[in-house]
């Protein structure tokens, strides 16, 4: 059931004009906005990809030490990334018109990751720098892979380490993820 976690790797094109962060719209939760990517760190994020308006909708609650920036992709379409140490409940009703993933950023020299669920654990895999992990959380909802917490543990080619925990609100139905950079 392992292998059913996560999908292989993709590459991430970033939009021409970088960093048209939206601010203009009221935010979820207590996430500071910042612009453009100038302050962010670029290593390992949560992303969300998807039409600006199943961004707004999906998103039930954001909060933590982090921060979110949103990019314009063009055509009503968002990147929102998270960095830092957030806290993101996305509704499970709008989750299957969005695109999650784990972002490997472009400064860290990519990563190393773990995946365990309450089935076990998987193999160490490599994950390079530009390079997103997509995440099928709707899929894994259904089988029951997030009724108990589900970790993807990262070790950066920096020497940083990181956990990700993702499993389903019991009693929303929601997911739940919890970052911890």
């Amino acid at each position: 059931m392992l292998g059913a976690f996560l999908s292989s790797s993709e590459a991430v094109a970033l939009p021409e004009k970088p960093g048209d962060s939206s601010g203009s719209d009221p935010t979820v939760g207590t996430l500071p906005f910042i612009g453009g990517g100038g302050d962010a760190d670029l290593d390992q994020t949560i992303t969300l990809r998807g039409n600006l308006d199943d961004l707004r909708n999906v998103l039930v609650d954001a909060g933590g030490d982090g921060f979110v920036e949103v990019i314009d992709l063009g055509n009503n379409d968002g990147w929102a990334r998270f960095y830092g140490d957030v806290r993101l409940e996305l509704d499970a009703d709008t989750l299957s018109n969005i695109r999650v993933a784990m972002f490997s950023g472009f400064e860290g020299g990519g990563l190393r990751y773990l995946v365990r669920t309450a089935q076990g654990y998987g193999s160490v895999q490599s994950l390079v720098s530009g390079y997103e992990l997509p995440i099928d959380l709707v899929r894994l909802s259904k089988a029951g892979l997030l009724d108990d917490p589900a970790y993807i543990y990262t070790m950066h080619r920096t020497g940083a380490r990181t956990m990700t925990s993702m499993e389903t609100d019991p009693i929303t139905g929601n997911v739940v993820i919890f970052q911890d950079v």
